[in-house]
């Protein structure tokens, strides 16, 4: 079954990312795309780059499986 789907712009400070996905958006299935392919244009606008803290620790362990 193919469903239409909305095109939704969630902004604000990531510390409020949990609260706002729990109280309105996991009830709903969606799929997220890269806020830089449309709002790329934007000289105000960058993309959240953060280090995965764990990325070393989960490379030695899967090489101990």
């Amino acid at each position: 079954m193919v469903e239409k789907m909305k095109l939704l712009h969630i902004t604000g400070p990531k510390e409020d990312i949990d609260r706002v996905m729990n109280q309105y958006i996991s009830r709903y299935e969606i799929h997220f795309e890269n806020a830089m392919t449309s709002l790329g244009n934007l000289s105000n606008i960058r993309p959240f780059v953060e280090t995965n803290i764990y990325k070393e620790a989960y490379q030695e362990g899967q090489k101990l499986k």
